[in-house]
């Protein structure tokens, strides 16, 4: 069976930054052999994990076991304050799968390693408080859906738009939105940023 892949991206990587641990699972719905809820608008319409580069990346996890990520993470030798973008493809599958990335991103944390965060549109199906050494974002598609969230005990959530009309926070329905630096200035990259790590901003991607 293929296991799920820790990879280090490109030194040239303009998202997340050099130096940043990434792991990807295959992406599509579970029934089909991936780890994305059915309710993902993006599933089959545009996901940016099914095409391009990313995509390069998700084909050499079809097959895999999302419960063995976390073996990997806890196998893990990160650098002294390295970051982990957790998911840059697929989901948490269960709470199950969510509390096992955990303790393994607490094993990495041990080790020296950095903040560690995910997006997750299974955000309806998981419980937040699984999520005690990473920092869980839910992915929204709505400003009610991400107060829907915060209902459900998420601190903050990640929301698609169309576009950015602005570079400035905007406030819509009494909560506070900042877009995302990498895509509205330029050079900043997540490991610049961290607005993401802190799990206390609200933030907008627009549809890449």
């Amino acid at each position: 069976m293929t296991m799920p892949i820790v990879t280090w991206l490109k030194p040239n990587n303009s998202k997340v930054g050099k130096g940043v641990a990434t792991t990807y699972l295959p992406v599509g719905t579970v029934k089909d052999g991936g780890s994305c809820p059915k309710s993902c608008p993006f599933l089959g319409n545009g996901c940016y994990a099914q095409k391009g580069r990313v995509n390069i990346h998700v084909q050499k996890t079809a097959g895999s076991n999302p419960m063995d990520e976390a073996k990997l993470i806890s196998e893990a030798e990160p650098k002294p304050g390295q970051m982990l973008r957790i998911h840059v493809s697929g989901d948490f599958v269960s709470n199950a799968h969510l509390k096992a990335v955990d303790q393994a991103v607490a094993k990495w944390q041990a080790k020296g390693g950095g903040q560690a965060w995910a997006y997750t549109h299974n955000w309806r199906e998981l419980n937040p408080k699984n999520a005690k050494h990473l920092t869980l974002m839910a992915s929204v598609h709505s400003v009610n859906e991400g107060k829907q969230a915060k209902r459900a005990g998420f601190n903050s959530f990640a929301i698609a738009v169309p576009v950015h009309e602005t570079d400035r926070r905007w406030v819509a329905n009494g909560e506070a939105v900042v877009p995302c630096p990498n895509q509205t200035k330029d050079d900043i990259t997540c490991k610049d940023c961290k607005l993401c790590t802190t799990g206390k901003v609200n933030v907008a991607f627009a549809k890449h």
